[in-house]
């Protein structure tokens, strides 16, 4: 990037008297001045000496311009820019925060995971229906031969064990019931009912 192209930064080492900035993109300028104004500006009692930014200058001025008995004032502004620099405030946060978003992404992955470990209630034994096991259901689909996906408009997902899922339609499209009762529904089969 040529130097042309970069906003010119100006600094001054001991910063503003107000509000304590040490770099800015507009000069600074000794405080002499404005002196006699800052007490009713800012709202400060102690004698402030030194340079002032152009920010601070122009608060100054926008202050002179106010109607008589206004009191409005720029007090918030006095020492605002003291302490460390803003980029490196900055970075910490950064990294305080990201450590927080991992632990609540964690978070809502473990509570996604114990939803899913949930049993479901089996039937009981007066039913008549047994439960298969997941060992039993693994046999029975090494010896049994994998459905063909149809193309075109019965489209199947591709991680649905449909030794498993039984496909039913409905009055809005297809949904799959699973062997113990439980429904699963896949947005895409779906269609606005009519009845």
């Amino acid at each position: 990037m040529f130097s042309f192209h970069k906003p010119k930064i100006y600094r001054s080492l001991s910063g503003c008297c107000i509000c304590r900035a040490k770099s800015s993109s507009s000069r600074f300028t000794d405080s002499i001045k404005y002196q006699d104004q800052f007490e009713n500006c800012f709202r400060i009692t102690d004698s402030r000496e030194g340079e002032i930014c152009n920010a601070c200058v122009l608060l100054v001025k926008r202050w002179k311009k106010l109607p008589e008995g206004t009191n409005r004032h720029w007090h918030h502004v006095v020492d605002a820019r003291a302490g460390p620099g803003t980029k490196s405030a900055h970075k910490m946060k950064n990294k305080e925060k990201s450590p927080m978003k991992f632990k609540k992404h964690k978070k809502k992955i473990k509570k996604e995971s114990q939803y899913l470990n949930i049993p479901s209630p089996t039937l009981s034994d007066a039913s008549g229906k047994r439960t298969s096991s997941y060992e039993e259901r693994q046999e029975q689909r090494e010896v049994s031969p994998r459905p063909r996906k149809r193309s075109g408009s019965q489209y199947v997902s591709s991680f649905l064990d449909l030794t498993y899922w039984k496909k039913t339609q409905v009055c809005c499209g297809t949904i799959f019931k699973g062997l113990n009762g439980e429904v699963l529904v896949d947005p895409k089969l779906l269609r606005p009912c009519l009845s």
